[in-house]
């Protein structure tokens, strides 16, 4: 039997967040590699809406479609290139993690946005492998 209640004892159902400590450690493993390509697909979802007015550019297109086929080295590394740009993926990483280590998030972001990612774009003497290995030393140093 269904029960009516006002609007005043109405309370809408709090959404569950999702407790993943040490995300950004477990994403370093080939066998996160779904948890990736799921953060990958919600991080291009939300650069379209946030930019691009939910309309799908073609670069958008590309990246989803070039995500689905590649190695783990460059999955890692388009996943940092977006976690560089897409404030809601680094919002959803932080309340993933245990608030202890917010700090120390914090710093990798910031870390990542003013060394890393421009050392990376600007040195093309730095192989994709060598970048994850700078960005892992990063987050292992924050």
């Amino acid at each position: 039997m269904q029960k009516n209640v006002s609007g005043e004892q109405f309370k809408a159902a709090k959404k569950q967040k999702v407790q993943f400590p040490r995300v950004i450690e477990h994403i370093f493993s080939p066998n996160s590699q779904q948890i990736l390509l799921n953060f990958i697909d919600e991080s291009l979802h939300n650069i379209t809406r946030t930019f691009f007015d939910g309309s799908r550019p073609p670069e958008i297109e590309r990246l989803e479609t070039i995500s689905k086929s590649q190695s783990h080295t460059k999955l890692l590394i388009l996943f940092f290139l977006l976690l560089n740009v897409d404030a809601d993926l680094k919002g959803k990483i932080l309340e993933m993690e245990d608030p202890c280590r917010h700090e120390k998030l914090i710093r990798f972001f910031l870390d990542l946005k003013h060394h890393y990612i421009i050392k990376f774009l600007t040195d093309m003497s730095i192989t994709l492998a060598e970048f994850v290995q700078l960005c892992h030393e990063c987050y292992i140093q924050a």
